[in-house]
């Protein structure tokens, strides 16, 4: 009987392989890059390769004809001089572009030095008659990556820095986080003494490894760099805010920690060490990109800016920028550490729209739920629509092709005083190619209500970067495209219900192709495999023009090609030796006793569910998460593998069955999945096995400077139902019922009774013969209407 359906057992067991293989691939996407393996970093890579080939497709999307790139390009750089240019030239560019009724101007660029008096006086007096429709750039060149709780000292860091001059109050662009339990605490009370007191120490130093006297000693450019240092500085110590490196730790500063009990409004040490322990044992890490000593423009036109933006270029880890964040960040406070992108505020600028962002905690994780685009004009706020972004609050860039697709005007353009001016575009040509057209139109009635970004694309300023249609893309036109695909409120994305849909689609795709594979022939089964692939192929292709893509695209294909081979070398090498196909797919299912005794007698197990009268064992390392999150990772798992291997050594020596690893906790079954008479017995032998065998661990651990652990067990015996429990796709040999819940409950009273091992009364009564025991007492159950009396077992008598 079994022979006969071995053909459809293969053919489910492929399925559901490829199924949890394609299911956590699917898993890791969310995870923080940092959080991922390099192979999983790099399958990602592969498959966003796979889909940039989607956006060669070109054609069927066409960018809003209202953005505007105003491009310093090498014509410019000829005719102008090389960059970068006066500031009287850019002055003169605005009040053209502001004359003609530019509806929004936004800089791809940064004024960060004065020049002269005269320049920078006349540019800022052309920035104040129309503030609301400029839109100025900032970028840092240092991202960020502190424990959650330091974001509210990098927030004081950006502020005591000057900061505040770049995230103003700003009308269209909201934060709304829920899970800031900590924003009413004046951290700035806390800090600015610390900063103060860095800022002299930095200054010190740094006049004595000039050895000069004093700062006015200093020429301007020691003064800048003066202020680098100094700035620098105190951002580093937000990196050790709150640890053991702290050097201006609370504790090592009466006065300092006079101003922490105010603060956090407690009268003694112990309150003000809880408040503390809360701080950076409950604040969530942001997924919003964060990035420190963010440059801004001078003081001047600083100043006088409404609006200030970031223009920094995010990249995936293979170098190709395919999405936009929407807003970055320095700490976490509202309304002060929150800094839009370009594209973003000059959609808002241009619109009057407000971005609403939410933050809301998922899975103990900080995660963009919603960015929402309301309009705040009439009695009523109304929401327009819901941005598709990630839970970093970044969107999917939906490119137009290769550079010039957008429309691309020369800023030499604007230096003229024809009424005309000539831009350029890209578009398909009749050969299939695409050309560069040059359109001739009237400079007025071409910039009225036109939304410019103003940015360098001049090879030679290095503003290039790689997108998927274009290895040597401006970086200018970058933040059009965005600009663009936000005002055509057409988005790229990818399908949010993938992560849950996509395997249970992919199973049964994949179920019904591997039984075409394996009830046809080698010829047939690949013409099969051909014409699969390019269904999907035109499926995605759909899909992308369409709006959508899928992270899992290429997945599919491999998934589908390894169900295609693994089909063929059974079918050509492996056929004749079933019994061996059929040990080798079952021990990756269930035990290796199960696999055996399924070769012996192919009915002797019931995997669907039987009910036994068995006995199940917990056990769990007391004290772990606090001794856990001061490890290394890599230290840590080496601490567990020297923990977990010889406890479970002893446990299948004693008959016992490892159901599963729970973090540092062990479900092992007795009596199942071959039942036995004794478990009972042999549960009890276990647990006095584990905790003498902890003796010879802790020996070893102490050698190593490893923490002395200590374990509870705790053990039942009742009847239980055993099988295979879990989805359609995944499914897993354990136990379930009462019984196993009370286990479970004993395990967690040995912390409360101050024991190692607990038994219930219903496996006392089996084994009291066997054992010494002392009876702790009862205990409610839930579950049970009456108490359940249990016992600590002692020795073995």
């Amino acid at each position: 009987m079994f022979k006969k359906y071995f053909d459809y057992i293969l053919v489910l067991l492929i399925s559901i392989t490829l199924t949890a293989i394609l299911t956590l691939f699917l898993s890791q996407i969310e995870l923080n890059e940092t959080s991922k393996s390099a192979l999983q970093i790099t399958i990602e890579n592969v498959s966003h390769r796979w889909n940039d080939l989607y956006y060669r497709f070109e054609g069927t999307k066409k960018p809003n004809p209202d953005v505007v790139l105003l491009a310093i390009d090498e014509a410019s750089i000829i005719e102008v001089g090389r960059w970068p240019w006066s500031r009287s030239v850019i002055n003169k560019i605005t009040q053209e572009l502001l004359n003609f009724g530019a509806k929004t101007i936004t800089y791809d660029i940064i004024f960060s030095e004065k020049e002269n008096l005269q320049s920078d006086s006349s540019f800022v007096k052309t920035i104040k008659k129309s503030p609301e429709k400029l839109i100025f750039g900032t970028f840092s060149d240092f991202a960020s990556f502190v424990n959650p709780h330091q974001d509210f000292c990098l927030t004081q860091a950006f502020l005591y820095t000057g900061g505040a001059s770049l995230a103003k109050i700003n009308p269209f662009f909201s934060v709304d986080d829920t899970t800031n339990n900590f924003e009413e605490i004046e951290f700035n009370k806390l800090l600015t003494p610390v900063f103060e007191s860095i800022d002299s120490v930095s200054v010190q130093e740094y006049l004595k490894n000039y050895e000069v006297d004093g700062i006015q000693k200093l020429t301007q450019y020691q003064l800048n760099t003066l202020n680098f240092y100094k700035k620098q500085r105190i951002y580093q110590y937000c990196h050790s805010w709150l640890t053991d490196d702290d050097i201006y730790h609370y504790n090592n500063n009466p006065v300092l920690k006079k101003i922490y009990f105010s603060v956090f409004g407690v009268e003694t040490e112990e309150e003000l060490s809880k408040k503390i322990t809360l701080l950076t044992k409950t604040s969530l890490r942001n997924p919003i990109p964060q990035y420190e000593m963010w440059r801004p423009n001078i003081d001047d036109i600083q100043n006088a800016a409404v609006y200030t933006a970031s223009f920094v270029a995010h990249q995936d880890t293979d170098g190709i920028i395919r999405n936009y964040p929407l807003i970055f960040r320095t700490g976490n406070q509202l309304g002060t550490s929150y800094i839009p992108s370009l594209a973003l505020q000059a959609y808002l600028a241009a619109t009057g729209y407000q971005a609403l962002f939410k933050i809301e905690n998922l899975k103990d994780r900080k995660n963009v739920s919603s960015v929402d685009l309301v309009d705040v004009s009439g009695a009523k706020d109304r929401i327009i629509s819901s941005l598709p972004t990630n839970y970093e609050g970044k969107l999917l860039i939906d490119f137009y092709g290769k550079q010039n697709v957008i429309r691309y005007v020369s800023a030499k353009e604007l230096l003229t005083n024809s009424p005309k001016l000539e831009y350029s575009i890209r578009h398909p040509a009749e050969n299939g190619q695409f050309v560069v057209e040059k359109v001739s139109v009237n400079k007025a009635e071409f910039l009225k209500n036109k939304n410019i970004i103003f940015g360098a694309t001049a090879v030679g300023i290095y503003d290039i970067r790689a997108t998927p249609t274009d290895i040597s893309y401006p970086g200018p036109e970058i933040h059009a495209t965005v600009l663009s695909n936000l005002l055509n409120a057409q988005h790229l994305t990818y399908d949010k219900r993938e992560i849950t849909n996509a395997p249970f689609y992919f199973f049964i795709f994949i179920l019904a192709t591997v039984l075409l594979f394996i009830k046809t022939g080698l010829r047939n089964s690949a013409l099969i495999f051909v014409f699969f692939c390019a269904i999907l192929f035109l499926i995605q292709k759909n899909n992308y023009h369409q709006g959508v893509l899928f992270q899992s695209s290429l997945m599919f294909f491999v998934l589908l090609f390894l169900a295609f081979s693994t089909v063929f070398i059974y079918k050509y090498f492996f056929q004749s030796k079933k019994s061996k196909e059929i040990k080798m797919a079952f021990s990756k299912y269930v035990s290796k006793d199960l696999v055996e005794e399924i070769l012996k007698n192919e009915g002797a197990i019931e995997l669907r569910g039987k009910k036994y009268f068995m006995s199940v064992y917990f056990s769990d390392i007391r004290g772990f998460t606090s001794f856990s999150e001061k490890m290394d990772p890599v230290e840590l798992s080496e601490l567990l593998n020297k923990y977990f291997t010889p406890m479970s050594e002893v446990i299948t020596l004693h008959q016992g069955t490892i159901d599963k690893y729970i973090g540092d906790a062990i479900m092992a079954m007795f009596g199942a999945p071959i039942n036995f008479k004794d478990h009972a017995f042999q549960a009890c032998n276990a647990a006095l096995g584990c905790t003498a065998k902890l003796e010879t661990i802790n020996r070893e651990f102490k050698q190593r400077g490893w923490p002395i652990i200590k374990i509870g067990i705790g053990i039942n015996s009742g009847y239980m139902n055993a099988g295979n429990i879990g989805s359609e796709t995944i499914q897993n040999y354990t136990v379930i019922g009462d019984s196993v819940n009370l286990a479970s409950r004993l395990e967690s009273l040995t912390k409360e009774h101050e024991v190692e091992i607990i038994v219930s009364e219903y496996t006392y009564e089996i084994v009291k013969d066997r054992f010494n025991f002392r009876e702790l007492g009862k205990v409610s159950v839930k579950g049970k209407s009456e108490p359940v009396i249990i016992y600590e077992l002692l020795s073995k008598k």
